[in-house]
């Protein structure tokens, strides 16, 4: 479930959200590359507290639904559309994205914020993104990439934190076909994966200081979490996490 790999303890929590601190970047490039005007009826899943939806009701007049999985995130994203009076413009619904509560064939874009790696089932959550697409409606992704990270390594540092549950872009792009996408292009954002990694070092560095409080107050094994902890910092220092955006359009 979404809500373990999310939350899943003591280290993804230091993590905090700081891989979200890049999307104005991708919320600009889309709205430069789609065609979007006030017209445009968007989704926004796992929308957390509205950011993307609050940009697109905003600079271009959109109508926005954003969903999300956390009553929490609802709650708050609920909270700013009164404080901001755009409750006219944007609404907000709880789901999960392998199971969205809508119609087939609702929206004219659908965008997936950086989430997907928490999905045990990310063809899934690709698929029900397509399925509520309009016909010819488009599907737009941002999200990190691996292409060199062993399967042992995924599988073992999956428990320091959920990014290592990456796919391939070739993995990702078949997502998309057999979801129903078409005309699929990906654009690479070295930029943005070089900001998350020099971010996700300098948390690290919080969590390797506070691993012994975390060793202490757990039955961990002090020695397997040790090793974790060099295989995790290697993989991050040698940048096998990559970052990529994806749109694609459905026939």
């Amino acid at each position: 479930m979404v809500q373990e790999a999310y939350e899943r303890g003591f280290v993804d929590k230091i993590l905090g959200d700081i891989f979200y601190t890049t999307t104005q970047i991708i919320r600009e490039e889309l709205t430069n590359t789609i065609p979007v005007d006030k017209n445009t009826y968007i989704l926004v899943v796992a929308c957390r507290g509205g950011e993307t939806v609050f940009y697109f009701a905003k600079e271009i007049g959109c109508t926005v639904v954003g969903s999300d999985i956390f009553e929490a995130n609802i709650k708050e994203a609920e909270k700013i559309a009164r404080r901001e009076k755009l409750t006219k413009k944007v609404s907000f619904v709880r789901g999960f994205a392998e199971d969205l509560p809508f119609e087939d064939g609702t929206f004219d874009l659908v965008v997936l914020e950086r989430s997907l790696s928490c999905y045990d089932n990310k063809a899934k959550a690709i698929s029900e993104c397509g399925r509520v697409l309009k016909e010819g409606g488009t599907f737009a992704m941002a999200d990190f990439t691996t292409t060199e990270m062993s399967d042992e390594d995924q599988e073992e540092l999956k428990e320091l934190t959920c990014l290592v549950t990456a796919l391939s872009v070739e993995t990702f792009k078949n997502y998309m076909e057999q979801a129903g996408l078409s005309n699929i292009v990906t654009d690479e954002k070295e930029h943005i994966a070089e900001k998350n990694m020099k971010l996700l070092l300098q948390k690290w560095k919080k969590i390797r200081l506070f691993s012994n409080i975390f060793l202490k107050a757990s039955s961990a094994d002090a020695g397997r979490f040790e090793n974790l902890m060099r295989r995790g910092e290697k993989a991050i220092r040698e940048q096998k996490l990559g970052y990529m955006l994806y749109m694609g359009k459905k026939a």
